[in-house]
C-alpha cells in the first residue's frame, strides 16, 4: 500500500509518495492574453534523493490539505480518489494552515481549531481575501 505525505509552504502544496515528491507549479505556457492570463497549475515531480540539504526547511508537513488537492496528487500517483460530499466552505490561510474564524474590517481572525472555524457558504465573487488563502469545500 502506498502512503502519501502532504506538505505546504508559502507558495505551493507538496506530496511525497515513496521516493517521489510532487508539487503544484504555475503553468506559464498556458497564461495567454486570450484567456486573460488565467493562472493554471500542473503537477511536477522529482526524486527525493535529488534534493539539497535545507530544501525542506520551509515546508510544513500536515494532514490539513484540502480534499481536492489530495485527490489531484492521488490521481498523479495513480491511486484511487477519496470521496466526500461537500456541505460547507472553509477559508484556510496557506502559510499557517489556520482556518478563518471571524471576518472584520480591522482584519480577519484565524484559528487552528476546526470547531471554531467559520463554516458557511461564501460567495467568492464578493469575498475579498488575500492571495495567501484558499477556499475549500468540506463535509
Amino acid at each position: 500500500m502506498k502512503n502519501i505525505t502532504y506538505g505546504v509552504d508559502g507558495e505551493t502544496f507538496y506530496a511525497r509518495c515513496g521516493d517521489r515528491i510532487a508539487f503544484f507549479e504555475l503553468n506559464y505556457v498556458d497564461m495567454k492574453q486570450e484567456n486573460g492570463f488565467e493562472s493554471t497549475y500542473k503537477i511536477s515531480e522529482f526524486n527525493v534523493l535529488s534534493v539539497r540539504a535545507g530544501t525542506w526547511d520551509n515546508i510544513r508537513w500536515t494532514k490539513k490539505i484540502p480534499l481536492v488537492i489530495k485527490n489531484k496528487f492521488r490521481k498523479h500517483f495513480k491511486l484511487s480518489e477519496l470521496k466526500m460530499t461537500p456541505s460547507y466552505l472553509l477559508v484556510i490561510d496557506i502559510k499557517t494552515g489556520k482556518y478563518l474564524s471571524k471576518i472584520s474590517i480591522s482584519g480577519n481572525i484565524y484559528t487552528s481549531s476546526l470547531s471554531k472555524a467559520l463554516k458557511c457558504e461564501i460567495n467568492t465573487r464578493f469575498a475579498n481575501f488575500s492571495d495567501n488563502v484558499m477556499i475549500v469545500e468540506m463535509k
